[in-house]
């Protein structure tokens, strides 16, 4: 996976987040967001985690 690629997911997942309430917990959401995305562009099984 290009590096640039990953944290343009990242990127997207943050600024879809940015605008709530409780920012707490933003940086566990855009990680978890961001491995949602990328295991299915990429065809990762949870298994590989």
């Amino acid at each position: 996976m290009p590096r640039m690629h990953i944290a343009g997911i990242v990127g997207e997942e943050f600024d879809a987040l940015n605008a709530g309430r409780i920012r707490t917990y933003i940086p566990t959401l855009v990680e978890r967001g961001a491995r949602v995305r990328l295991k299915s562009e990429f065809g990762i099984s949870a298994a590989e985690d």
